[in-house]
């Protein structure tokens, strides 16, 4: 089901220390990178895979390349001795993309090649989703019941989307499909069938001095970023005044979770001059629902190296 709505989102934070190493870039697109990743990731979750190729096209346009697994496996089997990849070569349920960029520090040029993995149309561990139905059991005014929360936490503090409401209530999610309904108005039954799909990005750090071979570069940085869909619809909603037929109130939100420095070619840097590998992941999206009952509890994969997607 596609069908998605509006949240309540909070959010747990769990403190990361990290030095920043602000090196000075000769030319630096990852917010724009990351941006069209984000679109890319919710057209995943709403299953809109044309528009993932529209993406692609524009990330093209930064140098971000397309690689297929067994060209990850070629290019990035001997880094540090480790292999990125677990499953055949010609496996294809996860969308791989690497990109180079230069930077300059204490006079020294650094190069920091970012591998970046998505899932595709799959089945993979980037991907979550899954549906589940909840009943009211009591009486209760509209304005004061919250329909979604969202609970996100992980390694580093965590930013939301844009425009994200911390104090969405059932009566924001009904108020646009039913006239003359207000936040005193008093629910006697209520159903919703909450949907979700949760998708993850994660990104690979591996830096080496300029003019180096890849052999000598080392994977310092890795992190993730999670897109979620969260979604509803009403088949029974009973109220002072009267009732709704199946399917008229339905909503969706996507909301973007980052962790605070997520993609940082600053933090990849200073990690390969000072030690150790550092992470900046999304470990925990808690969805509830009407009366504050459990939706699903969803945990992202968080990995350690490129092997541990699949």
């Amino acid at each position: 089901m596609k069908k998605t709505l509006s949240l309540i989102l909070v959010f747990a934070i769990i403190s990361m220390t990290a030095t920043t190493a602000f090196a000075d870039v000769t030319v630096d697109d990852s917010a724009e990178v990351t941006a069209l990743l984000q679109k890319r990731a919710e057209f995943i979750c709403l299953e809109e895979y044309d528009k993932v190729q529209q993406i692609d096209e524009q990330l093209r346009k930064y140098g971000v390349e397309r690689l297929t697994a067994k060209e990850v496996q070629k290019r990035f089997s001997d880094v540090d001795g480790i292999a990125p990849y677990v499953l055949a070569p010609d496996a294809s349920n996860v969308d791989w993309a690497s990109m180079r960029k230069t930077y300059i520090k204490n006079g020294v040029t650094y190069e920091v090649q970012t591998l970046i993995a998505q899932p595709n149309s799959k089945s993979s561990n980037l991907k979550k989703s899954g549906s589940k139905a909840l009943s009211s059991t009591y009486r209760w005014q509209v304005g004061g019941m919250n329909a979604i929360s969202v609970l996100v936490s992980g390694l580093g503090g965590i930013k939301l989307s844009t425009g994200a409401s911390l104090a969405v209530t059932a009566y924001d999610t009904v108020k646009a499909a039913l006239t003359g309904i207000s936040k005193t108005t008093e629910i006697s039954s209520a159903d919703i069938i909450y949907s979700y799909a949760h998708t993850t990005t994660a990104t690979f750090k591996y830096v080496k001095v300029n003019g180096q071979s890849d052999n000598a570069q080392s994977m310092t940085y890795v992190s993730t970023m999670g897109t979620t869909v969260v979604g509803y619809q009403y088949p029974t909603f009973v109220y002072s005044g009267g009732n709704v037929a199946p399917t008229v109130i339905q909503g969706s939100r996507t909301i973007e979770s980052i962790p605070v420095g997520y993609d940082s070619n600053d933090y990849a840097i200073e990690a390969y001059l000072n030690g150790p590998t550092r992470k900046a992941c999304i470990s925990s999206v808690k969805i509830t629902g009407i009366e504050t009952k459990a939706v699903a509890t969803i945990s992202p994969v968080v990995p350690e190296f490129p092997a541990h997607i699949y």
